[in-house]
Formats: C-alpha cells, structure tokens, sequence
C-alpha cells in the first residue's frame, strides 16, 4: 500500500465517523425537543432515513435539512 492509499483509506473512515456523530448529535437534538416520548420516535425514523439514503448511495445529502422534522 502507498501512501496516497492509506491516505484515501483513513479520510473514508473519518468521514464516516464525522457522518455518524451528525446523526447522533441531530438525534439527541430533537430528541429533547420533541421532550423525550414524542421526539424519540420521529427522531430515530429520520436518523434512520438518513442512513438508508447513505447506504442506498445517495451520499450528497444535506444531512440537517433531510433530518429536519416538523413538529407543528
């Protein structure tokens, strides 16, 4: 392996990670505002929208607004 591999190899990994902390500090966000029962519900279904949008390779996703619920 060269170092433009491990190069490429570490900045996908660390995407990812960056990716997945979004997620769960977007969760944990509207989670407290949907106060704990009614949030926790609608929160996970986005986080988990989210994610199948990433596995589904769509990987270009503005991840606040497709998280974005509506309480009102």
């Amino acid at each position: 392996m060269n170092g433009s591999q491990i190069v490429l190899s570490l900045d996908r990994v660390l995407r990812w990670i960056v990716q997945i902390a979004a997620i769960n500090l977007l969760w944990f966000y509207y989670t407290l505002i949907g106060l704990c029962i009614g949030g926790v519900f609608p929160a996970t279904l986005a986080a988990l929208g989210v994610s199948r949008k990433w596995i589904m390779g769509n990987t270009d996703i503005n991840i606040r607004k497709t998280f974005n619920l509506d309480y009102s």
